[in-house]
């Protein structure tokens, strides 16, 4: 994938409209976009999760695995950052994120080691397709690639495993290269975050509605539905835009600021309803884990990041990064 431009500010809520361009119903307002989502009548495209396989996944995620986890890929973390080299600038992404995210995908899915590079290897195959979902090429190779991956982890008895191997090793990358761009562009935020620790959680939330990796959602209706007082025919195509919904000035107070006190905002990245994101709990301590060691060890962005990805999500990549040694703040990384 190649340089892009950066992504656009996301669209003013506003009413619904029809975009005769892809044929869609475009709902961009924090109600009707959480009334879409609660709707019974609209699918997501694609295939469904069965939902005996989200109550499994949902019930693997327990507290007392999450902390284990919590403990295990922290640590990790830790280590691969304090070992970067202080005297250059580093890929924050490529360098940190990606061999962390490879070796929380490894330990959480219970894969092989031994195995982990072919794993890796297909699922950015996966991954790719997601990002530009409107390439053919791309959606043929990923199909390949998850029947591989899909026999691969016939063994295993975590549920879900191979969207969760693909989501921790490749998707949740791209999420955190947004979310630490959004620190580094805020770096009074940053600060606090490196002396208080307890902000974490609630700077994870603001960082998953300031910045969410994919703004749009597709639905589909499977009978003629009315939401947000349009009436979508049987096989109608609505487009919920998640990135102004979060954003709705009728909801939140100054939304274009992001703020890591701003507490519990219901925001829709993960969804909504019965069909929500049922990995949410791992997603959030996931992140919580490694960016408390990138805001201990990493001080500012050494040049602008370059774009990739395509319709579907994108991510800057390369982002490089001055270590905080490296700026002459050696405390933050010793703390």
């Amino acid at each position: 994938m190649g340089s892009i431009l950066s992504p656009a500010d996301p669209i003013r809520s506003q009413p619904p409209y029809f975009d005769s361009e892809s044929g869609s119903w475009v709902l961009t307002r924090y109600d009707d976009v959480l009334t879409a989502l609660h709707e019974p009548r609209l699918h997501p495209e694609g295939e469904a999760t069965p939902k005996e396989i989200r109550e499994r996944t949902r019930a693997a995620l327990s507290p007392a695995r999450l902390t284990d986890w919590q403990t295990h890929i922290g640590t990790k973390a830790e280590s691969l950052a304090a070992g970067l080299a202080a005297d250059r600038t580093v890929d924050v992404v490529g360098e940190f994120g990606r061999p962390w995210a490879l070796d929380a995908a490894v330990y959480i899915t219970g894969v092989q080691p031994v195995d982990h590079a072919r794993l890796e290897s297909l699922s950015r195959k996966v991954a790719a397709a997601a990002a530009e979902p409107i390439d053919d090429g791309l959606r043929s190779q990923a199909t390949v690639a998850s029947d591989e991956l899909e026999r691969s982890f016939q063994w295993g008895d975590f549920p879900m495993a191979v969207p969760a191997f693909v989501a921790l090793s490749q998707t949740l990358v791209c999420l955190l290269a947004n979310a630490w761009l959004v620190l580094l562009r805020h770096p009074q935020e940053a600060e606090r975050l490196r002396e208080r620790q307890d902000l974490m959680p609630g700077a994870i939330d603001e960082l998953l509605r300031f910045a969410p990796l994919a703004g749009t959602v597709p639905r589909r209706a499977e009978a003629q539905v009315e939401v947000a007082g349009v009436v979508v025919p049987a096989g109608g195509r609505v487009v919920l835009r998640l990135d102004s919904a979060n954003r709705d000035p009728s909801r939140l107070e100054d939304p274009e600021r992001f703020d890591i006190d701003r507490g519990g905002t219901g925001h829709l990245t993960l969804g909504s309803g019965p069909r929500s994101c049922a990995g949410a709990p791992l997603l959030r301590m996931a992140m919580a884990a490694v960016t408390g060691p990138f805001c201990r060890h990493f001080s500012r962005r050494a040049e602008d990041p370059v774009w990739r990805g395509g319709s579907g999500y994108r991510w800057p990549e390369p982002l490089r990064i001055i270590p905080a040694r490296a700026s002459g703040d050696r405390s933050r990384a010793t703390r």
